[in-house]
């Protein structure tokens, strides 16, 4: 059992210490995965904290997938929801790609600033399915079976997504490098 698992459990049980736990675990990346949607940090901090009231109220977690994923399938879905009602033209992922997690070696860590400046940029411009994947992979470390039940689409879809996405910043990078 994961320690999110364990505080969920801890709430169950009475212990309201570990719904703050909860919330502390996932308030930010919650709301950067919300905010991508809908460009609005006020909104996603309104719809991410919407989020554990459905937990708490609604019940719903059964633990058919891990509770991180089901959160950010509800936050997902209630993203959604708000941009059908707002008649958003599109979905971007600016906030969250406004952040490159750092490697664990030295030499991912000497990216400078410019690299990653496109890198973002790369990645602003790819397909929303394949941004939404990427980050979902990359930025939230789902795994593959995670970010398909997110984006409610198969585990092959989800690899696909992935591939193609690598393929198209490769490309998108060597342009920009004018190699």
């Amino acid at each position: 059992m994961t320690a999110d698992e364990k505080a969920y459990a801890r709430f169950l049980s009475g212990d309201e210490a570990g719904l703050t736990e909860l919330i502390e675990i996932y308030r930010k990346p919650l709301s950067d995965f919300i905010n991508a949607y809908i460009k609005d940090e006020h909104d996603s901090q309104d719809i991410m904290l919407d989020v554990f009231v459905d937990l708490v109220r609604k019940n719903r977690f059964r633990g058919e997938s891990s509770l991180k994923t089901y959160l950010f399938a509800v936050a997902r879905n209630k993203a959604l929801k708000h941009i059908s009602r707002k008649k958003a033209q599109t979905i971007e992922f600016e906030q969250a790609q406004n952040y490159i997690p750092l490697a664990a070696d030295a030499n991912a860590q000497l990216i400078s600033e410019e690299e990653r400046q496109a890198v973002r940029s790369a990645v602003r411009s790819l397909k929303p399915e394949y941004r939404e994947a990427i980050h979902l992979i990359y930025f939230e470390d789902m795994t593959y079976e995670q970010a398909a039940a997110v984006m409610k689409k198969s585990k092959k879809q989800i690899s696909n997504y992935v591939f193609r996405a690598k393929q198209q910043l490769r490309e998108i990078l060597k342009e920009e490098a004018g190699q």
